[in-house]
């Protein structure tokens, strides 16, 4: 219903309500028949008609549509693609077997809990909104015909939409991009039960719970914030029912039925969750039991403390209301008053007084709110719940670094702040036309933009203040675990540099949708749509940040490297964004609507007036050129500069090697006896060179007239030799694959050298931020970045599911028998070598230690670069790395033997104690 209207607007709502107060002057003699099947016929006749107005209302609502619509997709894309992982079908389970059609719905329950608090927690709320609850409770309408309409009409509505969830799985079956080999045969019944299962006694428990607070409350935001509740006491249960595979007892204490489901179908083969159905017995038939009774019972209550009456006092204490017309009419009275002359001031300090006015106004009433408050708290609470995993990796205690602990406390808030942010900038945009200000709001000389700019701040800062929670929480868990090294300006730089800037362009997507829609519930569901949107995106294998509103490169932390040359991506993604988020606020502001007419009819009206005559005309083409311009120097970077490849594209790489190639597997090839090389390493750059020569050896009974050599594809290859003269007769360097023919077949026990110089490196940055390989302060690399010799299975494609799809046949079992000649004649590191002679010198930045396997022959320093001569005295074998970094030395010895322990000089935990363990005996 549109906001504000007129008691007349609402006058399709009272029709059915007078036609039920007029079946209900039917004669009295009818209430005292006995309970017949008339007497069920006749009160199912007197509440019909609220009941059909209920589902007619619900019908019309275009947020109905996008609640099923967001269920629908999410489903569909679990069954049609994996993107989407929902019920644990992974292995030889179906992705439509009776047990994952059952698990996904339980799961995504849990996630319509906001959707069942969004629909009935609002019909009574509604009537107050709207003032039509004086006349609806002047009526003759009963409190059971009233309550149960409008409770029923409601509970059938959200039944309607939960069943999207199954009706996905259903129809996500037949997409023509479907994979049908992980799909079962079609069991009718499995799209039955989980309704009888789980949507229909949840639904009535939390339709019960959330319609009696909706009632309560009256306000839009609790209705939201009541849902986020439940699903946070929801997850505290968990946590205290951990232990119910042993004690089953306490499945009962789970209102939606996941624990108990898990115990009765504990010991299922993949045959039995691909043919059975999850039947309602033993502890799920409890479960259910339970609290479709507490339900019930929480009905009752309701109904039995609802006061129907005009005044309609909430269920808490009563305020003493003023009566004006008990008030003499004299004290009315005002004497004449020559109103002072007040001048007004639309200069720019009074633009930025009235901004920073409002700015706190609207950030305390934030902070106030009991809604804030209880989602905060909840978020605090996960928080503490998740950190237990802190300082702990398996069974093996570690230290609670500051860059782990802010992984983990920022992972936890996340959807907290998410919440907050899409609900109460609804609340900010909607605020006046809800306590009904904005006729005078919008009467007064009040710039539309200082006041959406004054929003927009409040917004900013309560996020930053959340941050801020964030930090505090960590410290105190750091604290609490007797750990006192703390990087307080770590802290700093990951919330505020790298965590706020996503949350405010979050915040102005939403001020622009919000400001698009002529409904606040409408702009809710759309930014719903937008995370499902993108989770979708990534389902269909579509992963460029430039395609991601707000999206940006993950970063890596490192102790010794910081952020490293994330910084320069992240930037540039969150510069890309800001522009394009920026030109939104500004659309948002002429889009804003002043008056009574909300429609998009109105607002496209206004912002074609206010572009022509506001600076908008041209800081909004300015902003939109700044977007193209920077989006330009992004797609540079990650396109042009490096390459680029979806997921799709990097796996028909995998599919292309085994097709060509597979035929040169069990071709005879040299192998790897001896190793000599140089690496330079760059780390200001973030460049290597590699230089070396392999001497490959003949090892096989016939001779060998050509070479397999393969390299990395991101390798630049300056030079490549085999032999002398060998001509090369394969040249792919999209796989890094390549043949040479040799000038005269290598004989049995013969050797030749394999030369080359490869060069390795980024330019500008590429989609994903970069490596964490080559980095200014703690290099490290393996001899993967190397030539190999012959083809490896390891390129091949190895998901079972994939190869199917790509009509690949099965792989061989990578454990092969021992009684395998083939497979005994190779290590389990490389298939193209034994053990192998080693020599390596690296070379690093003068302020670096570079580090190879062998022991050190010789240090030095030429032309500004420091160099280091490592040889090994006996072969080891064909896998090793060369690391670069500013490190301290600890050096100690022990039976002539000397003990180097190379450390980051800020990183000096547990450094005796590894001394001591080496000299254990």
């Amino acid at each position: 219903m549109v906001k504000n209207a007129p008691i007349v607007s609402y006058k399709q709502a009272q029709t059915p309500v007078i036609v039920s107060a007029f079946i209900t002057k039917a004669p009295f003699s009818v209430y005292n028949l006995p309970f017949t099947i008339n007497s069920f016929l006749f009160i199912i006749k007197t509440m019909l008609p609220i009941l059909l107005f209920e589902l007619k209302y619900r019908l019309r609502r275009p947020a109905t549509y996008g609640y099923f619509f967001i269920l629908f997709l999410m489903s569909l894309m679990f069954v049609s693609t994996k993107g989407i992982q929902i019920g644990g079908a992974v292995g030889q389970v179906f992705r439509n077997a009776p047990f994952i059609i059952n698990q996904v719905t339980a799961v995504m329950m849990i996630f319509g809990t906001l959707i069942i608090s969004a629909v009935m927690g609002v019909p009574i709320y509604r009537d107050f909104e709207h003032r039509f609850h004086e006349i609806m409770f002047t009526t003759p309408v009963k409190k059971w015909q009233y309550l149960t309409g409008r409770f029923l009409g409601s509970y059938i509505i959200c039944i309607l939409i939960l069943s999207s969830i199954v009706w996905g799985i259903f129809v996500g079956q037949f997409m023509p991009w479907t994979d049908k080999e992980v799909l079962g045969p079609i069991v009718p019944l499995a799209y039955i039960q989980p309704i009888i299962n789980y949507i229909l006694p949840n639904t009535l428990l939390l339709g019960a719970i959330f319609f009696a607070s909706g009632s309560y409350f009256r306000s839009q935001l609790a209705i939201y914030v009541q849902g986020v509740l439940f699903i946070s006491a929801y997850i505290m249960i968990n946590t205290l029912i951990s232990d119910a595979d042993t004690n089953p007892i306490y499945t009962l204490l789970d209102p939606f039925g996941l624990s108990a489901t898990q115990i009765v179908t504990k010991y299922w083969t993949t045959a039995d969750k691909n043919v059975q159905i999850v039947p309602l017995q033993s502890w799920l038939l409890y479960n259910r039991l339970i609290w479709t009774a507490v339900g019930l019972v929480f009905s009752a209550l309701f109904f039995r403390f609802f006061q129907f009456t005009k005044a309609a006092p909430s269920f808490g204490k009563k305020k003493k209301s003023t009566d004006l017309t008990d008030t003499p009419t004299a004290a009315l009275t005002l004497p004449d008053l020559a109103l002072p002359f007040v001048p007004q001031d639309f200069s720019w300090a009074a633009s930025v007084k009235k901004w920073a006015f409002l700015t706190r106004f609207h950030t305390r009433n934030i902070l106030r709110s009991v809604p804030f408050i209880a989602i905060t708290l909840c978020g605090i609470f996960i928080l503490a719940t998740n950190s237990v995993q802190i300082g702990q990796l398996g069974d093996t205690p570690t230290l609670p670094l500051t860059y782990m602990v802010m992984d983990v406390v920022t992972g936890s808030f996340a959807l907290f702040i998410l919440i907050i942010i899409t609900f109460y900038v609804g609340e900010l945009v909607w605020k006046e036309r809800e306590v009904q200000l904005s006729g005078i709001i919008d009467a007064s000389p009040l710039s539309s933009t200082v006041n959406l700019v004054a929003k927009f701040g409040a917004m900013v800062l309560v996020e930053a203040m959340l941050l801020a929670i964030i930090m505090v929480a960590g410290i105190a868990i750091q604290l609490y675990r007797g750990f006192a090294d703390i990087d307080y300006v770590l802290y700093l730089k990951y919330l505020y540099l790298y965590t706020l800037p996503g949350y405010v362009l979050l915040t102005l997507l939403a001020f622009f949708v919000h400001n698009i829609v002529s409904n606040k519930f409408v702009g809710h569901v759309f930014m719903i749509m937008y995370y499902v949107f993108n989770i979708v995106l990534f389902a269909l294998d579509i992963n460029h940040n430039m395609l991601y509103y707000g999206n940006k490169p993950e970063v890596t932390y490192s102790g010794m490297n910081g952020f490293g040359h994330f910084v320069k991506p992240v930037l540039a993604f969150t510069t890309y964004w800001g522009l394009l988020g920026a030109a939104m606020f500004v659309a948002a502001t002429l889009l804003y609507q002043r008056g009574i007419e909300t429609n998009f009819t109105a607002k496209l009206r206004n912002f074609g007036q206010r572009y022509k005559t506001s600076a908008a005309r041209f800081s909004l083409p300015l902003l939109l050129l700044l977007f193209v311009l920077c989006g330009s120097f992004v797609f540079y970077n990650t396109n042009i500069l490096n390459k680029y490849r979806t997921p799709k594209a990097e796996r028909q790489l995998n599919i292309d090697y085994e097709l060509l190639y597979k035929k040169y597997e069990n071709k005879p090839q040299p192998r790897i006896v001896s190793s000599v090389v140089a690496a330079d390493i760059y780390p200001d750059t973030r460049q290597l060179d590699f230089k070396g020569v392999m001497i490959i050896k003949n090892k096989n009974n016939t001779p060998i007239d050509s070479v397999i050599v393969q390299l990395p594809n991101n390798a630049q290859i300056n030079s490549l030799t085999v032999g002398k003269n060998a001509k090369l007769v394969l040249n792919d360097p999209n796989i890094g694959f390549y043949i040479y023919q040799l000038a005269q077949p290598l004989q049995p026990t013969d050797s030749i050298e394999l030369s080359y110089n490869l060069h390795y490196g980024e330019k500008g940055f590429p989609n994903n931020g970069g490596t964490t390989s080559i980095v200014e302060n703690g290099t490290f690399v393996n001899s993967s970045l190397l030539p190999s010799i012959g083809y490896s299975n390891g390129g091949e494609l190895q998901d079972p599911d994939e190869r199917r799809k790509a009509k690949l046949p099965k792989r061989a079992n990578d454990m092969p028998p021992a009684t395998d000649s083939t497979n005994l004649a190779r290590n389990y590191i490389s298939s193209d070598s034994d053990w192998i002679r080693f020599d390596a010198t690296v070379s690093t930045s003068p302020d670096q230690i570079a580090i190879a396997p062998g022991y050190l022959q010789r240090e030095w320093t030429e032309n500004g670069r420091k160099y280091f001569h490592y040889k090994m005295d006996r072969p080891i074998l064909n896998f090793y790395s060369f690391l670069s970094a500013r490190y301290q030395v600890l050096r100690d010895k022990w039976n002539d033997i000397n003990i180097e322990i190379y450390y980051h000089p800020q990183h000096t935990y547990n450094i005796d104690r590894m001394v001591a363990a080496v000299k254990k005996p």
